[in-house]
């Protein structure tokens, strides 16, 4: 399972520094980023001043990544990350981070920080899904891959990863991986299991993106 907080232990609210980005980012999943921008240097130099190596990830729904006039909108969930790694260059910061847990009800709070901070609200983890349930998924998966005739080598063993894994790197659009991000385990599994099918009956109908689970370095 993910290390977000359980239903019980978790505070109703936190805050967190924001990280908009072009992506949505899920619990287990690496995120590289190439930071420049002075005011999310200033985030990680916060972060390292207060030991806290954690921030939050939130998908841009209409705008850009970089400059500060250019973000408009942003998605109503997102997802913590921790960073792993970090490593200075002439230009700038060379970050590896990893999903930690979910949160939604994102609320803009007014800080003298150059960068966003909110308060969100987290996402309960969810029991362990059933082996059929995984057994389905995985069978989708198997076949939206032999449709677009791609190879995957190496698929994840543990269920939680393979279905963060599958939402990361399928084929799915922005409000499908946001559905994705805020439903429940078993919620998940289904809504995967259908989209991989529907991909698969339209590749072999008409053509479609092939399945590509790797994640590119982001900017910003």
């Amino acid at each position: 399972m993910t290390n977000s907080p359980g239903p019980e232990s978790a505070p109703q609210t936190r805050e967190l520094p924001l990280f908009p980005l072009g992506v949505v980012q899920f619990p287990t999943m690496p995120l590289d980023l190439q930071i420049f921008e002075p005011r999310y240097l200033a985030l990680l130099d916060d972060l390292g001043s207060t030991g806290i190596r954690e921030f939050g990830v939130v998908a841009i729904r209409s705008g850009h990544e970089v400059g500060s006039d250019n973000l408009h909108r942003i998605a109503e969930a997102g997802c913590a990350v921790r960073i792993v790694d970090v490593r200075p260059t002439a230009s700038r910061m060379l970050v590896q981070a990893r999903g930690t847990w979910r949160f939604d009800s994102i609320e803009i709070i007014d800080s003298s920080k150059p960068y966003a901070m909110a308060r969100v609200r987290p996402l309960p983890d969810d029991p362990a899904p059933a082996d059929h349930d995984v057994d389905r998924l995985r069978s989708a998966l198997l076949a939206y891959a032999s449709a677009a005739g791609v190879e995957l080598h190496t698929i994840p063993a543990e269920p939680d990863e393979l279905v963060w894994w599958t939402a990361a790197g399928g084929p799915l659009t922005l409000d499908e991986q946001l559905a994705i991000l805020q439903a429940s385990e078993q919620e998940r599994i289904d809504l995967l299991a259908r989209w991989l099918r529907r991909e698969a009956s339209l590749l072999l109908n008409t053509g479609s993106v092939p399945f590509r689970p790797d994640r590119r370095a982001q900017s910003n």
